[in-house]
């Protein structure tokens, strides 16, 4: 939508809708039938057919608008068919089968049709379709109405999705030139984009932004993971968020790949072990992930047998805290939970009800038996722990939930979310501590600007400190900070409930920025014994260092440690 005009959205979108809307008004009560004939394109997406989509799915909407108002009235939202249609290609037919769907064939779909027109019905859709692969290449597993079809996937959730590395495709690139070798990482990056964003990758060109795209920080964070488990390197943060292209993180991930296999005479696989340099290393199952879903994204971690890590974003829903930490794990994966609203047409949670309810089924749905270890740094841990009460109140296991230096929800008490000008100066001096930056800004220069003035330097002032992407949009800027205003306004409201569950807490040695940052002193747990159960653990680092590196590596074996331990005490 981003890079559509006005005319190419008209192209594709008004002959279904001003057609199907005539015949409408022209009509009225003297039809026996009023037939449509619509496309799974408006009930589960088209990568780069918005418009057409769109049309599809006001035809499904006249149904119901004809249907109040006691008209007759049938949409079938078709798959594609067989023979002369669209689907008449061996390239179009190898694209569609890529997207879990082959055509239909006519005579099945009359038949459809003829039993369709003799009731009346809601809308529908009719399509050949294989479940595993179709979700699979949707982004983020698809909308919830496919949610009763993921069962094809896998059981728990799950599917083995290969997360160890690409042993075939390393050791073609281990004997590329470093030429070859980059035509073909960018091959690699491409198609991987492709599945991250649910895109098909003719669509991605090689040194588009992929700002463009709608490459948002969630999926950068995704297409890192994924490709650095598969290619066996590390990518550093930088690559997927200043301004990256596919050529640019083919570039970095080649001088990875090259750094990685730096004097590495052999990696050939032998039964089921991997000898490299000489050693032999036991290779490692399939790593198993819980199925991607709209509200969850895979921060790191490992292959292994230990139940996921569970993290809850802080206060703004920005989970590139967790990076280095989530990298650090071993043996389990890691997962972070979305934040509403920081997408374009999403709206932000605006109680910690609905925040809790929406949280935990995403959790349940992703990791339905347990056990479940949940993690939150800063405001994360308030959010963490709401959530382990109420998988608790729902009789499920809580192995582990670990606070890093959460302080009560009455650190926002004096905040003010009427004065904007203040709301974003505050801001801004939070990202100077997290980032280490030193942007300066004071109330006087904001109050005195226009609400949008004043974003626009904002916005400025983040990309040229590097604390925002440089392709950041003032749009993208508005929901950040609208979101930041919900959370302030969910935990204005919210006082922790006692409960009996244990809580790791862990503290830093530095403890007084927390005090300078928000104006509040603290005591050693802070506030939250006289409500839970606690263990205090003291880290290296201060409130934002412990977070990053060397601090998180001490940080992350003291949370390997807890995490095989319950947080449900016996009485």
């Amino acid at each position: 939508m981003q890079s559509m005009g006005m005319d190419q959205l008209r192209e594709a979108m008004l002959p279904k809708t001003r057609g199907a809307w005539n015949l409408h008004e022209q009509f009225g009560e003297t039809l026996d039938f009023f037939v449509m004939f619509s496309s799974v394109a408006g009930t589960i997406g088209s990568p780069g057919q918005a418009n057409y989509a769109a049309g599809n799915a006001f035809l499904d909407a006249l149904t119901f608008l004809r249907h109040q108002s006691g008209l007759p009235a049938t949409s079938i939202a078709w798959g594609p068919w067989d023979a002369e249609g669209m689907a008449a290609t061996p390239e179009v037919r190898r694209q569609l089968a890529e997207r879990g769907m082959s055509p239909l064939a006519p005579s099945t779909a009359m038949h459809v049709l003829d039993r369709a027109i003799r009731r009346s019905t809601t809308p529908f859709a009719v399509m050949n379709v294989h479940w595993d692969a179709l979700i699979g290449k949707m982004a983020g597993g698809g909308s919830s109405l496919l949610s009763e079809f993921r069962s094809a996937v896998g059981s728990k959730g799950q599917t083995q999705s290969g997360g160890g590395r690409d042993e075939k495709l390393f050791s073609m690139l281990s004997a590329a030139s470093a030429d070859e070798r980059l035509k073909e990482l960018e091959r690699f990056v491409a198609s991987s984009l492709a599945d991250v964003m649910g895109i098909e990758v003719d669509a991605i060109e090689t040194d588009q932004s992929l700002a463009s795209l709608g490459l948002d920080s969630l999926m950068g964070m995704e297409l890192r993971s994924k490709l650095e488990a598969q290619l066996g390197i590390e990518l550093p943060m930088s690559a997927l968020f200043d301004d990256p292209s596919v050529a640019s993180i083919a570039r970095v991930a080649n001088e990875a790949f090259a750094s990685t296999t730096k004097g590495t005479a052999t990696a050939s696989v032998a039964g089921d072990s991997v000898s490299v340099n000489g050693a032999a290393v036991k290779a490692s199952p399939a790593r198993v992930e819980p199925r991607s879903k709209p509200g969850i994204v895979s921060l790191g971690g490992s292959q292994g047998d230990g139940a996921p890590l569970f993290c809850l974003h802080p206060v703004g829903g920005d989970l590139r805290c967790y990076d280095s930490l989530a990298r650090s794990i071993k043996g389990r994966p890691v997962y972070g939970l979305r934040a509403q609203g920081l997408h374009a047409g999403s709206t932000a949670h605006d109680t910690m009800e609905a925040l809790v309810t929406d949280y935990t089924r995403i959790i349940r749905e992703t990791y339905p038996e347990g056990p479940y270890s949940l993690l939150g740094w800063s405001t994360g841990g308030v959010f963490a722990y709401e959530i382990a009460r109420r998988l608790q109140e729902q009789k499920q296991d809580i192995q582990s939930l670990v606070m890093i230096d959460s302080p009560l929800p009455v650190v926002f008490e004096s905040v003010d979310l009427g004065d904007n000008a203040m709301f974003l100066v505050d801001l801004v001096e939070f990202a100077n501590y997290f980032a280490g930056t030193s942007m300066e800004i004071t109330y006087e220069q904001l109050h005195r600007l226009s609400e949008q003035d004043a974003l626009d330097f904002v916005l400025r002032l983040s990309i040229d400190h590097g604390v925002l992407p440089a392709k950041t949009t003032k749009d993208y800027l508005e929901r950040l900070i609208n979101v930041c205003k919900q959370h302030v306004k969910i935990l204005q409201g919210y006082q922790p409930p006692p409960s009996y569950l244990m809580v790791e807490m862990l503290r830093p040695e530095v403890t007084g920025l927390l005090t300078h940052a928000t104006g509040h002193s603290f005591d050693e747990d802070l506030g939250w014994g006289k409500f839970v159960q606690l263990r205090l653990h003291q880290v290296s680092g201060h409130h934002f260092t412990m977070m990053t590196p060397p601090n998180v590596y001490s940080m992350s074996e003291k949370i390997a440690a807890l995490l095989g331990e319950p947080s449900l005490p016996s009485l």
